[in-house]
Protein backbone atom coordinates (compact mmCIF):
# COMPACT_ATOMS: atom_id res chain seq x y z
CA UNK A 1 0.00 0.00 0.00
CA UNK A 2 1.42 3.54 -0.94
CA UNK A 3 1.10 6.21 1.49
CA UNK A 4 0.30 9.80 1.18
CA UNK A 5 2.19 12.65 2.83
CA UNK A 6 -1.25 15.19 2.77
CA UNK A 7 -4.85 15.01 1.82
CA UNK A 8 -3.53 16.84 -1.07
CA UNK A 9 -1.33 14.56 -2.47
CA UNK A 10 -3.80 11.49 -2.11
CA UNK A 11 -6.81 13.32 -4.30
CA UNK A 12 -4.71 14.66 -7.25
CA UNK A 13 -3.48 10.48 -7.32
CA UNK A 14 -6.95 9.66 -7.14
CA UNK A 15 -7.95 12.33 -9.83
CA UNK A 16 -5.43 10.64 -12.10
CA UNK A 17 -6.44 7.11 -11.44
CA UNK A 18 -9.85 8.31 -11.87
CA UNK A 19 -9.14 10.02 -15.21
CA UNK A 20 -7.07 6.58 -16.67
CA UNK A 21 -10.30 4.49 -15.63
CA UNK A 22 -12.88 6.68 -17.54
CA UNK A 23 -10.29 7.08 -20.90
CA UNK A 24 -9.78 3.41 -20.55
CA UNK A 25 -13.57 2.84 -20.01
CA UNK A 26 -14.75 5.68 -22.14
CA UNK A 27 -18.66 5.39 -23.08
CA UNK A 28 -19.68 6.34 -26.53
CA UNK A 29 -23.29 7.77 -25.69
CA UNK A 30 -21.47 10.57 -23.22
CA UNK A 31 -18.19 11.48 -25.76
CA UNK A 32 -19.54 14.02 -27.10
CA UNK A 33 -16.27 15.53 -29.07
CA UNK A 34 -16.07 12.33 -31.35
CA UNK A 35 -20.31 10.92 -31.31
CA UNK A 36 -22.54 12.08 -34.05
CA UNK A 37 -25.63 13.80 -33.02
CA UNK A 38 -28.74 12.00 -32.51
CA UNK A 39 -31.33 12.37 -34.82
CA UNK A 40 -35.05 12.28 -34.44
CA UNK A 41 -37.21 9.85 -35.91
CA UNK A 42 -38.56 6.60 -35.24
CA UNK A 43 -40.02 3.11 -37.18
CA UNK A 44 -43.83 2.32 -36.21
CA UNK A 45 -42.53 -0.92 -34.43
CA UNK A 46 -39.46 0.36 -31.89
CA UNK A 47 -41.96 3.17 -29.62
CA UNK A 48 -43.62 0.50 -27.56
CA UNK A 49 -39.99 -0.93 -26.95
CA UNK A 50 -38.38 2.23 -26.39
CA UNK A 51 -40.85 3.30 -23.93
CA UNK A 52 -40.46 0.07 -21.56
CA UNK A 53 -36.38 1.04 -22.06
CA UNK A 54 -36.89 4.36 -20.89
CA UNK A 55 -39.07 2.86 -18.38
CA UNK A 56 -36.23 0.51 -17.26
CA UNK A 57 -33.32 3.20 -17.45
CA UNK A 58 -35.85 5.34 -15.13
CA UNK A 59 -36.14 2.58 -12.53
CA UNK A 60 -32.32 2.10 -12.60
CA UNK A 61 -31.53 5.78 -12.05
CA UNK A 62 -33.74 5.42 -8.93
CA UNK A 63 -31.65 2.65 -7.89
CA UNK A 64 -28.91 4.41 -8.81
CA UNK A 65 -29.97 7.25 -6.16
CA UNK A 66 -31.38 4.97 -3.31
CA UNK A 67 -27.10 3.10 -4.03
CA UNK A 68 -26.03 6.79 -3.75
CA UNK A 69 -27.69 7.50 -0.61
CA UNK A 70 -26.81 4.57 0.78
CA UNK A 71 -22.91 4.80 0.34
CA UNK A 72 -23.33 8.35 1.67
CA UNK A 73 -25.33 6.77 4.40
CA UNK A 74 -22.16 4.49 5.03
CA UNK A 75 -19.45 7.40 4.49
CA UNK A 76 -21.11 9.67 7.30
CA UNK A 77 -21.25 6.57 9.30
CA UNK A 78 -16.97 6.05 8.84
CA UNK A 79 -16.98 9.65 9.47
CA UNK A 80 -19.03 9.61 12.68
CA UNK A 81 -16.61 6.68 13.25
CA UNK A 82 -13.44 7.99 12.61
CA UNK A 83 -14.23 11.07 14.61
CA UNK A 84 -14.91 9.56 17.18
CA UNK A 85 -11.81 7.77 17.43
CA UNK A 86 -9.71 10.68 18.84
CA UNK A 87 -6.51 8.74 19.70
CA UNK A 88 -5.89 7.16 16.54
CA UNK A 89 -1.93 6.48 16.40
CA UNK A 90 -0.32 8.89 13.83
CA UNK A 91 0.81 6.21 11.42
CA UNK A 92 -3.24 4.90 10.61
CA UNK A 93 -4.34 8.27 10.16
CA UNK A 94 -3.39 8.94 6.62
CA UNK A 95 -4.66 5.49 5.61
CA UNK A 96 -7.86 5.98 7.22
CA UNK A 97 -8.15 9.88 5.41
CA UNK A 98 -6.88 7.62 2.00
CA UNK A 99 -9.50 5.45 2.22
CA UNK A 100 -12.39 8.63 3.02
CA UNK A 101 -11.26 10.08 -0.04
CA UNK A 102 -11.62 7.03 -2.24
CA UNK A 103 -15.22 6.33 -0.90
CA UNK A 104 -15.36 10.07 -1.65
CA UNK A 105 -14.31 9.91 -5.19
CA UNK A 106 -16.37 6.81 -5.34
CA UNK A 107 -19.01 8.76 -4.44
CA UNK A 108 -18.66 11.50 -6.68
CA UNK A 109 -18.35 9.03 -9.47
CA UNK A 110 -21.36 7.57 -8.84
CA UNK A 111 -23.26 11.16 -8.95
CA UNK A 112 -21.46 11.96 -11.97
CA UNK A 113 -22.48 9.15 -13.54
CA UNK A 114 -26.16 9.59 -12.34
CA UNK A 115 -26.03 12.97 -13.88
CA UNK A 116 -24.63 11.94 -17.20
CA UNK A 117 -27.25 9.73 -17.11
CA UNK A 118 -30.17 11.79 -16.49
CA UNK A 119 -28.49 14.21 -19.22
CA UNK A 120 -28.58 11.26 -21.77
CA UNK A 121 -32.41 10.27 -20.21
CA UNK A 122 -33.39 13.70 -21.09
CA UNK A 123 -31.34 14.01 -24.68
CA UNK A 124 -33.55 10.31 -26.02
CA UNK A 125 -36.76 11.97 -24.77
CA UNK A 126 -36.03 15.09 -26.21
CA UNK A 127 -34.97 12.72 -29.39
CA UNK A 128 -38.31 10.60 -29.22
CA UNK A 129 -40.74 13.08 -28.85
CA UNK A 130 -39.00 14.77 -32.20
CA UNK A 131 -39.27 11.97 -33.79
CA UNK A 132 -42.60 11.10 -32.60
CA UNK A 133 -43.66 14.94 -33.96
CA UNK A 134 -42.12 13.83 -37.34
CA UNK A 135 -43.68 10.57 -37.52
CA UNK A 136 -46.83 12.54 -37.00
CA UNK A 137 -46.21 14.96 -39.27
CA UNK A 138 -44.98 12.60 -42.14
CA UNK A 139 -48.23 10.33 -41.47
CA UNK A 140 -50.59 13.33 -42.23
CA UNK A 141 -48.57 14.19 -45.72
CA UNK A 142 -48.69 10.79 -46.68
CA UNK A 143 -52.69 10.62 -45.74
CA UNK A 144 -52.36 13.83 -47.68
CA UNK A 145 -50.67 12.36 -50.47
CA UNK A 146 -52.46 9.45 -50.25
CA UNK A 147 -56.15 10.97 -50.57
CA UNK A 148 -54.75 13.91 -53.65
CA UNK A 149 -53.42 10.60 -55.45
CA UNK A 150 -56.62 8.69 -55.22
CA UNK A 151 -58.78 11.89 -56.19
CA UNK A 152 -56.41 12.41 -59.20
CA UNK A 153 -56.92 8.81 -60.00
CA UNK A 154 -60.40 9.00 -60.01
CA UNK A 155 -60.55 12.25 -61.79
CA UNK A 156 -58.20 10.16 -64.49
CA UNK A 157 -60.53 7.19 -64.54
CA UNK A 158 -63.40 9.51 -65.03
CA UNK A 159 -61.90 11.53 -67.90
CA UNK A 160 -60.93 8.36 -69.47
CA UNK A 161 -64.13 7.49 -69.28
CA UNK A 162 -65.47 10.91 -70.80
CA UNK A 163 -62.81 10.35 -73.38
CA UNK A 164 -64.24 7.21 -74.61
CA UNK A 165 -67.85 8.74 -74.21
CA UNK A 166 -66.96 11.34 -76.27
CA UNK A 167 -64.68 9.22 -78.95
CA UNK A 168 -68.08 6.77 -79.06
CA UNK A 169 -69.69 9.85 -80.07
CA UNK A 170 -67.62 11.07 -82.38
CA UNK A 171 -67.77 7.59 -84.52
CA UNK A 172 -71.29 7.82 -84.48
CA UNK A 173 -71.03 11.51 -85.89
CA UNK A 174 -68.73 10.33 -88.51
CA UNK A 175 -70.95 7.52 -89.22
CA UNK A 176 -73.80 9.57 -89.84
CA UNK A 177 -72.02 12.20 -91.94
CA UNK A 178 -70.80 9.65 -94.23
CA UNK A 179 -74.44 8.57 -94.16
CA UNK A 180 -75.42 11.99 -94.77
CA UNK A 181 -72.50 12.42 -97.58
CA UNK A 182 -73.49 9.30 -99.63
CA UNK A 183 -77.42 10.10 -99.96
CA UNK A 184 -76.42 14.16 -101.01
CA UNK A 185 -74.49 12.26 -103.37
CA UNK A 186 -77.53 10.10 -104.43
CA UNK A 187 -79.89 13.74 -104.50
CA UNK A 188 -77.20 15.35 -106.43
CA UNK A 189 -77.33 12.40 -108.86
CA UNK A 190 -81.20 12.69 -109.02
CA UNK A 191 -80.80 16.70 -109.39
CA UNK A 192 -78.80 15.67 -112.55
CA UNK A 193 -81.60 13.35 -113.56
CA UNK A 194 -84.16 15.87 -112.96
CA UNK A 195 -85.81 17.67 -116.24
CA UNK A 196 -84.01 21.44 -116.45
CA UNK A 197 -85.73 24.87 -116.08
CA UNK A 198 -85.83 25.10 -119.90
CA UNK A 199 -88.03 22.26 -120.19
CA UNK A 200 -89.87 23.36 -117.12
CA UNK A 201 -90.38 26.71 -118.55
CA UNK A 202 -91.99 25.12 -121.88
CA UNK A 203 -94.28 23.27 -119.86
CA UNK A 204 -95.61 26.26 -118.12
CA UNK A 205 -95.66 28.33 -121.41
CA UNK A 206 -97.57 25.51 -122.86
CA UNK A 207 -100.02 24.78 -119.58
CA UNK A 208 -100.64 28.57 -120.08
CA UNK A 209 -101.38 28.25 -123.77
CA UNK A 210 -103.57 25.66 -122.60
CA UNK A 211 -105.52 27.36 -120.16
CA UNK A 212 -106.27 30.64 -122.48
CA UNK A 213 -107.57 28.30 -125.49
CA UNK A 214 -109.83 26.36 -123.03
CA UNK A 215 -110.68 29.48 -121.56
CA UNK A 216 -111.85 30.93 -125.16
CA UNK A 217 -113.37 27.40 -126.02
CA UNK A 218 -115.25 27.26 -122.91
CA UNK A 219 -116.54 31.19 -123.71
CA UNK A 220 -117.45 30.23 -127.11
CA UNK A 221 -119.89 26.86 -126.21
CA UNK A 222 -120.94 29.05 -123.56
CA UNK A 223 -121.84 31.74 -125.92
CA UNK A 224 -123.29 28.84 -128.61
CA UNK A 225 -125.34 27.51 -125.50
CA UNK A 226 -126.72 30.98 -124.57
CA UNK A 227 -128.02 31.13 -128.14
CA UNK A 228 -129.32 27.48 -128.50
CA UNK A 229 -131.00 28.35 -125.59
CA UNK A 230 -132.54 31.40 -126.60
CA UNK A 231 -133.61 29.99 -129.40
CA UNK A 232 -135.57 26.98 -128.03
CA UNK A 233 -137.20 29.83 -125.50
CA UNK A 234 -138.49 31.24 -128.91
CA UNK A 235 -139.16 28.00 -130.28
CA UNK A 236 -140.91 27.29 -127.43
CA UNK A 237 -143.45 30.84 -127.32
CA UNK A 238 -143.89 30.29 -130.75
CA UNK A 239 -145.60 26.64 -130.01
CA UNK A 240 -147.44 28.27 -127.85
CA UNK A 241 -148.88 30.95 -129.61
CA UNK A 242 -149.81 28.17 -132.06
CA UNK A 243 -151.35 26.19 -129.31
CA UNK A 244 -153.66 29.40 -128.64
CA UNK A 245 -154.41 30.01 -131.89
CA UNK A 246 -155.83 26.35 -132.15
CA UNK A 247 -157.28 26.58 -128.70
CA UNK A 248 -159.14 30.10 -130.23
CA UNK A 249 -160.00 28.47 -133.72
CA UNK A 250 -161.73 24.99 -131.49
CA UNK A 251 -163.37 27.74 -129.40
CA UNK A 252 -164.73 29.78 -132.43
CA UNK A 253 -165.69 26.00 -134.57
CA UNK A 254 -167.67 25.47 -130.88
CA UNK A 255 -169.10 28.51 -130.90
CA UNK A 256 -170.25 28.59 -134.23
CA UNK A 257 -171.68 25.10 -133.88
CA UNK A 258 -173.54 26.23 -130.79
CA UNK A 259 -174.85 29.43 -132.51
CA UNK A 260 -175.88 27.89 -136.07
CA UNK A 261 -177.50 24.81 -135.22
CA UNK A 262 -177.91 23.84 -138.57
CA UNK A 263 -174.33 25.03 -140.06
CA UNK A 264 -173.55 24.10 -143.68
CA UNK A 265 -171.33 21.47 -145.00
CA UNK A 266 -169.23 24.33 -146.68
CA UNK A 267 -168.62 25.72 -143.25
CA UNK A 268 -167.67 22.73 -141.78
CA UNK A 269 -165.92 21.33 -144.20
CA UNK A 270 -163.76 24.86 -144.20
CA UNK A 271 -163.23 24.50 -140.75
CA UNK A 272 -162.10 21.03 -140.97
CA UNK A 273 -159.74 21.43 -143.57
CA UNK A 274 -158.47 24.73 -141.94
CA UNK A 275 -157.94 22.55 -138.91
CA UNK A 276 -156.48 19.80 -140.43
CA UNK A 277 -153.46 22.21 -142.21
CA UNK A 278 -153.76 23.63 -138.64
CA UNK A 279 -152.71 20.46 -136.91
CA UNK A 280 -150.39 19.79 -139.69
CA UNK A 281 -148.27 23.19 -139.48
CA UNK A 282 -148.52 22.53 -135.62
CA UNK A 283 -146.80 18.86 -136.08
CA UNK A 284 -144.19 20.44 -138.65
CA UNK A 285 -143.65 23.31 -136.77
CA UNK A 286 -143.31 20.69 -133.65
CA UNK A 287 -141.05 18.08 -135.49
CA UNK A 288 -138.82 21.29 -136.42
CA UNK A 289 -138.15 22.28 -133.20
CA UNK A 290 -137.61 18.20 -132.00
CA UNK A 291 -135.47 18.47 -134.51
CA UNK A 292 -133.69 21.61 -133.83
CA UNK A 293 -134.04 20.97 -130.47
CA UNK A 294 -132.34 17.43 -130.33
CA UNK A 295 -129.85 18.64 -132.90
CA UNK A 296 -128.97 21.70 -130.06
CA UNK A 297 -128.61 19.46 -126.87
CA UNK A 298 -126.11 17.09 -129.08
CA UNK A 299 -123.86 19.77 -130.21
CA UNK A 300 -124.43 20.55 -126.49
CA UNK A 301 -123.12 17.37 -125.38
CA UNK A 302 -120.40 17.19 -128.24
CA UNK A 303 -119.47 20.45 -126.75
CA UNK A 304 -119.59 19.13 -123.11
CA UNK A 305 -117.51 15.90 -124.43
CA UNK A 306 -114.67 18.50 -125.84
CA UNK A 307 -114.56 20.23 -122.49
CA UNK A 308 -114.35 17.38 -120.37
CA UNK A 309 -111.40 15.78 -122.99
CA UNK A 310 -109.63 19.59 -122.63
CA UNK A 311 -110.26 19.06 -119.37
CA UNK A 312 -108.53 15.84 -118.71
CA UNK A 313 -105.75 17.32 -121.16
CA UNK A 314 -105.18 20.44 -118.73
CA UNK A 315 -105.06 18.44 -115.61
CA UNK A 316 -102.57 15.70 -117.18
CA UNK A 317 -100.39 19.07 -118.19
CA UNK A 318 -101.38 20.41 -114.73
CA UNK A 319 -100.09 17.01 -112.86
CA UNK A 320 -97.06 16.61 -115.35
CA UNK A 321 -96.00 20.16 -114.31
CA UNK A 322 -96.68 19.93 -110.65
CA UNK A 323 -95.09 16.67 -110.41
CA UNK A 324 -91.89 18.27 -112.21
CA UNK A 325 -91.99 21.05 -109.64
CA UNK A 326 -92.84 18.99 -106.85
CA UNK A 327 -89.62 16.54 -107.35
CA UNK A 328 -88.03 19.54 -108.23
CA UNK A 329 -89.02 21.40 -104.94
CA UNK A 330 -89.10 18.42 -102.87
CA UNK A 331 -84.93 17.43 -104.18
CA UNK A 332 -84.72 20.91 -103.49
CA UNK A 333 -86.08 20.83 -99.85
CA UNK A 334 -84.44 17.27 -99.22
CA UNK A 335 -80.92 18.77 -100.31
CA UNK A 336 -81.23 21.75 -97.94
CA UNK A 337 -82.58 19.71 -95.04
CA UNK A 338 -79.33 17.28 -95.43
CA UNK A 339 -77.00 19.94 -95.99
CA UNK A 340 -78.33 21.94 -92.82
CA UNK A 341 -78.32 18.27 -91.25
CA UNK A 342 -74.60 18.27 -92.72
CA UNK A 343 -73.52 21.37 -91.31
CA UNK A 344 -74.89 20.69 -87.79
CA UNK A 345 -72.98 17.30 -87.30
CA UNK A 346 -69.92 19.11 -89.02
CA UNK A 347 -70.04 21.36 -86.35
CA UNK A 348 -71.08 19.11 -83.56
CA UNK A 349 -67.98 17.05 -84.92
CA UNK A 350 -65.94 20.29 -84.59
CA UNK A 351 -67.17 20.35 -81.03
CA UNK A 352 -66.75 16.65 -80.26
CA UNK A 353 -62.84 17.26 -81.24
CA UNK A 354 -62.58 20.49 -79.67
CA UNK A 355 -63.76 18.54 -76.21
CA UNK A 356 -61.78 15.56 -77.22
CA UNK A 357 -58.32 17.55 -76.98
CA UNK A 358 -59.41 19.37 -74.19
CA UNK A 359 -59.89 16.48 -72.69
CA UNK A 360 -56.61 14.67 -73.93
CA UNK A 361 -55.15 18.41 -72.29
CA UNK A 362 -57.28 17.92 -69.18
CA UNK A 363 -55.34 14.16 -68.85
CA UNK A 364 -51.93 15.38 -69.84
CA UNK A 365 -51.84 18.14 -66.98
CA UNK A 366 -53.65 15.27 -64.47
CA UNK A 367 -50.75 13.14 -65.96
CA UNK A 368 -48.19 15.89 -65.07
CA UNK A 369 -49.92 16.47 -61.97
CA UNK A 370 -49.66 12.53 -60.96
CA UNK A 371 -46.32 12.62 -61.78
CA UNK A 372 -45.06 15.90 -59.76
CA UNK A 373 -47.41 13.79 -57.24
CA UNK A 374 -45.38 10.73 -57.27
CA UNK A 375 -41.96 12.44 -57.61
CA UNK A 376 -43.20 13.72 -54.39
CA UNK A 377 -44.24 10.62 -52.41
CA UNK A 378 -40.92 9.14 -53.78
CA UNK A 379 -39.08 12.25 -51.70
CA UNK A 380 -41.57 11.30 -48.88
CA UNK A 381 -40.38 7.73 -49.20
CA UNK A 382 -36.86 8.59 -49.01
CA UNK A 383 -37.29 10.87 -46.16
CA UNK A 384 -39.04 7.98 -43.99
CA UNK A 385 -36.45 5.62 -45.04
CA UNK A 386 -33.75 8.16 -43.87
CA UNK A 387 -36.48 8.59 -40.20
CA UNK A 388 -36.49 5.02 -39.99
CA UNK A 389 -32.53 4.74 -40.57
CA UNK A 390 -32.32 7.36 -37.86
CA UNK A 391 -34.50 5.29 -35.74
CA UNK A 392 -32.78 2.38 -36.30
CA UNK A 393 -29.26 4.43 -35.41
CA UNK A 394 -31.62 5.95 -31.99
CA UNK A 395 -32.53 2.39 -31.06
CA UNK A 396 -28.89 1.16 -31.49
CA UNK A 397 -27.77 4.16 -29.46
CA UNK A 398 -30.55 2.94 -26.94
CA UNK A 399 -28.96 -0.45 -27.01
CA UNK A 400 -25.71 0.33 -26.28
CA UNK A 401 -26.84 2.92 -23.35
CA UNK A 402 -28.83 -0.10 -21.95
CA UNK A 403 -25.33 -1.82 -22.06
CA UNK A 404 -23.32 1.45 -21.02
CA UNK A 405 -26.48 1.14 -17.72
CA UNK A 406 -25.41 -2.47 -17.14
CA UNK A 407 -22.25 -1.77 -17.11
CA UNK A 408 -22.47 1.46 -14.57
CA UNK A 409 -24.49 -1.24 -12.74
CA UNK A 410 -21.63 -3.80 -12.83
CA UNK A 411 -19.26 -1.45 -11.85
CA UNK A 412 -21.77 -0.05 -8.91
CA UNK A 413 -21.62 -3.57 -7.85
CA UNK A 414 -18.10 -4.11 -7.92
CA UNK A 415 -18.23 -0.41 -5.74
CA UNK A 416 -20.40 -2.24 -3.66
CA UNK A 417 -18.21 -5.16 -2.97
CA UNK A 418 -15.07 -2.69 -2.65
CA UNK A 419 -17.27 -0.20 -0.27
CA UNK A 420 -17.80 -3.74 1.49
CA UNK A 421 -14.53 -5.12 1.76
CA UNK A 422 -13.55 -1.07 3.16
CA UNK A 423 -16.58 -1.22 5.76
CA UNK A 424 -15.11 -4.99 6.40
CA UNK A 425 -11.83 -3.37 6.68
CA UNK A 426 -12.71 -0.49 8.91
CA UNK A 427 -14.74 -2.82 10.79
CA UNK A 428 -11.09 -4.59 11.24
CA UNK A 429 -9.79 -1.21 12.31
CA UNK A 430 -11.80 -0.08 15.06
CA UNK A 431 -11.55 -3.52 16.21
CA UNK A 432 -7.55 -3.08 15.73
CA UNK A 433 -7.88 0.52 17.34
CA UNK A 434 -9.91 -1.04 20.37
CA UNK A 435 -7.61 -3.30 20.68
CA UNK A 436 -4.63 -0.98 20.60
CA UNK A 437 -6.22 1.16 22.99
CA UNK A 438 -6.88 -1.46 24.89
CA UNK A 439 -3.32 -2.09 25.35
CA UNK A 440 -2.23 1.33 26.12
CA UNK A 441 -4.48 1.46 28.52
CA UNK A 442 -3.21 -2.01 29.98
CA UNK A 443 0.33 -0.57 29.53
CA UNK A 444 -0.05 2.46 31.10
CA UNK A 445 -1.89 0.95 33.99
Amino acid sequence: MVHFNSPESLSEHFEEAHNKETSMLSNPNFDYSTGSSISPGTSPGSFSSKDKEIEELRIQIKEEHTYAEKLKEELDRIQSVVAQATDVPQGEVPYLMQQIQLLEAGKSMVTQRMLEFEKENGQLKRSLENGQQERAEIMSKLKQLSGQIRTLTDENEGNKVEKEMVAKELAKCRTQNDKLEKELDVLNKTLDQRPSEDDVAVLRTELVHAQKLMDEISQQKDVEINEHINSIRQLNMEREKQKCVLENLQKQLMDSCGTSKEPSEDDVAVLRTELVHAQKLMDEISQQKDVEINEHINSIRQLNMEREKQKCVLENLQKQLVDSCGTSKESSEKVHVLLSELEDTRQLLTTCQKDLEDAKSDAAQKGKRVEELQGKNEANLGKLTACRDKIAQLEETVRVSAREIDDSHAMNESNLTKLNQLSDKLEQVRMNFFCYTHQILHYQR
